[in-house]
This record gives C-alpha cells, sequence and structure tokens, in this order.
C-alpha cells in the first residue's frame, strides 16, 4: 500500500446536491468468524493485550478500509455533518445500532462511509458492518487520447511504431460490493475474485529440470544449444510420480502408497476379492470389486469365470514427434480443445471401451484428437466439457506471523504431463508479500528434490501475467524471422496449404530441439499458446496463420511483419518466424544452477537467430534430419 497522507475532501455537495445528482447505495456485511479467528480468554496478540470480539470485529472492518486506500481513496479524519446524518439515519431505519467506529474515505466525488454496527439478534461471534456509498448519478465520460510513439525492445534490431489508448479508469463501476464480501469471507463459496476487482496475482510454471541439459554445460560449449535430449520413457512416469508427490506437499497431506490404500479399503470392508476368500491376495492376481447391497452375497467358485474389460494403455509419445511432420497432421504437437456449441447426446449404453468413450465424445465436440490428448485425458468423459483450470484456497500465513488472516486463492491447470509446463497463479486482496514470498520459496526449494535413479527433479519459477506486451506500452516481443528460401526446393511438391502446415509444424520441432515446452497440455482455442523455456528466462510463440495461436500486440505496427491494427479487421499474411521476450520476472532472488545468467540467454538467442537465418546451412539439415525420421517412422507404421 502506498504512503497515505491526512487528505480532506476537495468539494463537499450539499444536501440538495447529494438528492439531485448523486446516487446511493446502502448494504450491509454479515460475517461469521471463523474458529481459527477466535482467541481464547487467555491469548493474547503481538502487543501483548488481551483480544476480544472488538478488536477482531475491527480488524476485518480495517481491512474493508485498507482496500479503499489501496485504490486511492483518502480518509477524511472529521466527518462531514450532511453525510454523518445520512450515515445515522439509514442505520436506525435499518434496525442497527452505532457501535462508534466509522471512516468516511472519498475519492473525487465519491463518498464512502464505513460503520461497525450491532443488532438484536447478533452473537459475539457475528461481526455487522454498514457501508453507504455515495456516487454522481451522471459520471464523467472517459476521453480518450490515442498516443503514437516508436520504441526499440531491448536485443532489438528495429524499432517499432506503437500505437497505445490512455483512458481514464471508469471509478464509479468498480465493484466495491462485490470486493467487500470477498474480502469478509476470504474468497469462499460464491464470493469469487474476479477480474474487475484488480487483485494482485503472480504466476508460477513448474518444469522439469534436466540435468543433461544445464546452462552450465551450454556456456562451456560441452553441449550445443539446440541439443537437449529427449525425455526417455522412465524419465517421463519418474516426472509423474514426482509431480504427485509436489502436489501432496503443497495440500500439507503425506504419501500413502497403493499398495497400502487397497490394504486399508480391503480391511475395512469396502472392497472385496472375487474368490469371496478373506485374503487380500489369491490365486496370483487381485481381482476386486465394491461391496454394496446388491453385490455383498456375490463370489467366485473355483470353476468360474470372471468377464474382464480390455483397458489399452497408450503407449509413450516423445515431444519430438516425428510422425506429425511426416503426415502433416497439425494438431499432434499441439493439443488444443477446439470449443463448440454442440452438445453431446446422451447415452444409456456403458459397454463402451475408454478409446470409444473419448472418439465419441471427441466427435461430439468436435476436438482435435492427438495422441498426447488422448493420453492426458481420462478416459471416462462426462457429456459436458473437461474443467481445464480449477481454484482452490491458500493458506498464505501457516506460521501465523502476521497479526490478520491472509489468504489467497489459486488457480491451476486440471492435467499435467511433463512435455509441458504445469501452470500454478496465485491470487490475493489480503495478503503480506513478504509472508506469500516466503510461502512461495519453500515451494520452490522442495520441487527441486530429485527422485529416482535418474534423479528427476522440477523448478518453480515466476513467469509474466503479460508476458507478450498485450498490455504494456513499454515492452514489445522480438521478432526472429525464419529463413523459409532455403526451403523452397524441399517444398515445392506441397500444395501451398501443406507448405504452410509443414512449415509451422516444423517451427515447433525447432523450439523443441532448443528446450522450449509447451505452457499448456490441454487448452481451449481461445488461450494464448506460447513455449517456455526449460531454464525459465525465455518465452516464445509461433507466428503462423495456421496455427492462430497468438495475437500480436494490436498496438504494435511493425515494419517487420504486417499485424492487423486497432481501426481495421483485415488480416494481412505475415512472414513466418517467432516473437521472443525475456522473462523479467526472474530476477536474482530465482537464479539457480537450471536457470543461468543474463549472458547465458544471449547465447542463446544469438544461436536461435544464427539457426532461423541458415547459417552454416544448420537449417536444411535439421529439415533434412526431421524427414528422414519422419520418413522411416512413416514406413515402420506401414510395415506393421
Amino acid at each position: 500500500m502506498p504512503a497515505c497522507l491526512p487528505g480532506t475532501c476537495d468539494y463537499i455537495p450539499s444536501m440538495e446536491e447529494i438528492n439531485r445528482e448523486y446516487s446511493q447505495n446502502l448494504y450491509t456485511l454479515i460475517y461469521t468468524l471463523s474458529p481459527k479467528r477466535r482467541l481464547g480468554p487467555n491469548d493474547t496478540t503481538t502487543d501483548g493485550l488481551k483480544d476480544t470480539t472488538w478488536r477482531l470485529r475491527k480488524v476485518i472492518l480495517d481491512e474493508l478500509v485498507d482496500q479503499r486506500l489501496s485504490q486511492g481513496f483518502q480518509m477524511v479524519s472529521v466527518m462531514p455533518e450532511i453525510f454523518k446524518g445520512k450515515m445515522e439515519d439509514s442505520i436506525t431505519q435499518s434496525g442497527y445500532k452505532r457501535l462508534g467506529l466509522d471512516f468516511f474515505l472519498s475519492m473525487g466525488r465519491i463518498y464512502h462511509t464505513i460503520s461497525l454496527v450491532t443488532s438484536e439478534n447478533s452473537t459475539e461471534d457475528t461481526v455487522e458492518i454498514y457501508v453507504q456509498q455515495h456516487k454522481p448519478q451522471h459520471p464523467n465520460l472517459a476521453k480518450c487520447m490515442e498516443y503514437k510513439y516508436r520504441f526499440q525492445a531491448p536485443d532489438s534490431s528495429l524499432y517499432d511504431s506503437a500505437i497505445f489508448e490512455l483512458k481514464p479508469e471508469n471509478l464509479e463501476q468498480y465493484p466495491w460490493n462485490s470486493v467487500d464480501n470477498v474480502v469478509c469471507t476470504h474468497g469462499t463459496g460464491d464470493n469469487q475474485l474476479l477480474e474487475t476487482m484488480k487483485y494482485w496475482r503472480t504466476r508460477l510454471v513448474v518444469m522439469p529440470a534436466s540435468r543433461d541439459y544445464t546452462p552450465k554445460m551450454v556456456e562451456s560449449g560441452v553441449i550445443k544449444c539446440d541439443s537437449r535430449p529427449e525425455l526417455t520413457p522412465e524419465q517421463f512416469y519418474q516426472y509423474i510420480e514426482h509431480f504427485t508427490r509436489f502436489l501432496l506437499m503443497l495440500n500439507k497431506l503425506k504419501y500413502v502408497s497403493p499398495e497400502r490404500v487397497y490394504r486399508t479399503l480391503f480391511t475395512k470392508g469396502i472392497i472385496r476379492h472375487c474368490t469371496g476368500q478373506e485374503k487380500y491376495y489369491r490365486f496370483g492376481f487381485f481381482l476386486y470389486y465394491i461391496v454394496t447391497d446388491k453385490t455383498k452375497d456375490f463370489h467366485l467358485e473355483a470353476n468360474d469365470y470372471a468377464e474382464v474389460e480390455y483397458f489399452k494403455v497408450h503407449e509413450y509419445i516423445p515431444s519430438m514427434d516425428f510422425e506429425g511432420f511426416a503426415d502433416r497432421k497439425l494438431m499432434r504437437l499441439l493439443p488444443k480443445i477446439i470449443m463448440n456449441d454442440n452438445k453431446t447426446k446422451s447415452t444409456t449404453q456403458t459397454n463402451y471401451s475408454s478409446d470409444q468413450q473419448f472418439d465419441r465424445v471427441i466427435q461430439s465436440y468436435n476436438l482435435i484428437s492427438t495422441s498426447l490428448s488422448s493420453r492426458i485425458l481420462p478416459p471416462s468423459i462426462s457429456s459436458d466439457l473437461p474443467n481445464l483450470r480449477r481454484n482452490c484456497n491458500v493458506d498464505v500465513d501457516p506460521l501465523n506471523k502476521s497479526d490478520r488472516t491472509e489468504w489467497a486463492t489459486a488457480q491451476y491447470h486440471s492435467y499435467y504431463n511433463p512435455h509441458c509446463l504445469f501452470e500454478l497463479e496465485i491470487r490475493w486482496l489480503v495478503a503480506t508479500a513478504c509472508i506469500l514470498s516466503d510461502l512461495i520459496g519453500s515451494w520452490a526449494v522442495r520441487t527441486q528434490t530429485g527422485i529416482g535413479e535418474a534423479q528427476v527433479a522440477f523448478h518453480l519459477v515466476p513467469v509474466p501475467c503479460d508476458p507478450f506486451a498485450e498490455f504494456d506500452p513499454l515492452r514489445g516481443p522480438i521478432y526472429i524471422r525464419l529463413n523459409v528460401e532455403c526451403l523452397k526446393e524441399r517444398l515445392s511438391d506441397l500444395t501451398e496449404n501443406d507448405q504452410i502446415v509443414k512449415m509451422s509444424i516444423f517451427q515447433e520441432l525447432i523450439l523443441k530441439r532448443y528446450g522450449f515446452i509447451l505452457n499448456a497440455c490441454v487448452c481451449n482455442s481461445d488461450d494464448s499458446i506460447y513455449y517456455v523455456h526449460i531454464s525459465g528466462g525465455m518465452l516464445v510463440y509461433i507466428i503462423s496463420d495456421v496455427y492462430n495461436v497468438h495475437k500480436i500486440p494490436s498496438r504494435l505496427v511493425s515494419t517487420a511483419e504486417t499485424v492487423p491494427t486497432a481501426r481495421s479487421d483485415k488480416k494481412v499474411k505475415m512472414d513466418i518466424g517467432f516473437c521472443w521476450c525475456w522473462n523479467f520476472c526472474l530476477g536474482r532472488r530465482w537464479r539457480t544452477i537450471n536457470t543461468g545468467d543474463e549472458r547465458y540467454q544471449d547465447k542463446m538467442l544469438a544461436d536461435f537467430r544464427s539457426f532461423c537465418r541458415n547459417d552454416d546451412n544448420r537449417m536444411v539439415l535439421f529439415w533434412d534430419e526431421a524427414y528422414e525420421k519422419a520418413t522411416k517412422i512413416k514406413a515402420f507404421n506401414r510395415d506393421l
């Protein structure tokens, strides 16, 4: 919160002006103290004083005042008589009684009065706060000013022309009612954080840390920049196991082996072996059923047969998928959900295999089927589209360092694949930055613990919420053009459309070769798809009319490529290439052996530019290598 100095209202309207030109909004916040916030009679606070119900009520009231101060309101020490009289009359008419603790705040022609009240039915654990708002009935129209300028992004060779609209905020439309309810309920129930509330946020990503491809090895010349090794199947499944342990750590749960789970369910009689014997393991295999009223008397004799449905286990698919390059399968390396308004028809048939159920839902929703996404999505999918992001509450202060209750919410991916990032976005209104930073720091340390023979590990790094400067006028991505002239001879036998598709897939193979990984394994059609380097210091997205995965910031009008402007909806075909930006959130505190320093990042950018220019014929050689591998895979599949 910025420093707040005592201030007074520049303008106090008269009673006639309030009745004629101002609208009034009244509401009461009723909140029950949680057991965590109730202290016993012998408990004391940090200042040594015994806590009382009055003190706990005042803490909540102060939070509402702090939210307004953080948005630019000023606290008026002496409440004007006009507003004081209206506040007392409205509180009395509503059946409440003042407790003598009132705050009056103003910002321009907006006035808020916050009062701590009580009623006949209130208890000691109930907090009741009366809020009175006055704002103009006819707010000032926000005037937009178009500002044109030229700027050069760091490490960019061009000055970009940019247009940015400067527009003041409409303060009268800020949802204070919703903010007050979220603050009082800590974001639980129906009171969730909304985009209009201007909350704080930080976006974190969990990515695999490679022992065979580290910044130190690249800088020393032991390995090349474009030589990140592919994950082996053993490493792939070890990362899945390690990720499960990471989730258990976040939720403060103890890891329980699957065998113990089965034994516990068997001991408590929830499941039973098909033979009906009181033994955990019979006849060399595990075959159980859930005990219900209909199945409690079920058992198999020695000569009976039980029909077991075959469940197909999908094979391991590497991220460098050259088969998609051979067949020009556009979305094979880029799993993506395409939304459709069509609804899935309900069905009563249940004798589908897992693959049949998945394909049926894919056809109903017009999804793009990929071997990668089919392995990620669950075998049984409901008639609704899967929820790709989930929310939960975060205990910001588990050690009770603060004298107030601090909380936050987290939005995270519902699906995970070791070939992709796992995104975790922390959002908060009531939290201290240093305490939240300590909590995230402890998460980052625990993710670096390796498991298994290969010592697989993760590292947790922050990334920008607006990585490619969609809304920041002082930042911009670096345009890197791909030299496609050298590949014209190899594309001459394809149609124009197939050439574009093949080049788009080839761009993705280049990024995978340099150690970039996808930001999500499954996403909506309108989500921005980009890649983050395994070191966490660089972000890239593909410029392609085929994928249409990201939009160039509308404020940019670069000479390097043609982009849609704000005044025209016409889209002009752009050059094939990449947009590169630095992760400015990766400060000194986050630097480790897995992230490297700025010198390593400069080396990566220089080598990537050299590759895209086809220096030393590197890009052509990689194309031939990819084409050869794709041909072998295609021939092998044809002979099966």
